[in-house]
């Protein structure tokens, strides 16, 4: 009895662990069974971005890249299948430096503020960037 307790402890603290993992990194996209619409990111800002988090609405954080290695070029758009709901996005060009006077060096982190938006089951969201989106 007292090994079966410990063994039900021991499932309790790893399925904690694994939904505070899911909430950290923005969790999946789709989950299995779970309705799924398509977001189409729309780049026009004049640079590649190659940083992208989305993460449900109700998420600790903002999660990982979801581009990893990718980039979406400026003129073009990227396409990501998501379950419906509540989401979160942000989208930025990772940080360049470069050395200032006094050999200092100076980075910036080209980033859009986080925006909320909603799919719905079978739908298309389009987000754009750049000047006019």
């Amino acid at each position: 009895m007292k090994q079966r307790l410990s063994f039900l402890a021991a499932l309790s603290v790893v399925a904690v662990a694994l939904t505070a993992c899911a909430t950290l990194t923005g969790g999946e996209l789709v989950r299995q069974g779970e309705a799924s619409g398509t977001l189409i990111v729309e780049n026009q800002s004049g640079v590649g971005i190659d940083v992208l988090t989305l993460s449900r609405c109700n998420a600790m954080s903002h999660g990982l890249d979801r581009l990893t290695s990718q980039v979406i070029y400026h003129n073009s758009r990227m396409s990501f299948q998501l379950g419906a709901g509540c989401w979160d996005i942000m989208v930025g060009r990772s940080g360049t430096c470069a050395s200032q006077p006094g050999g200092a060096t100076s980075c910036s982190w080209l980033q859009s503020g986080p925006q909320r938006f909603t799919i719905t089951p079978g739908g298309t969201y389009r987000i754009g960037y750049g000047p006019n989106g």
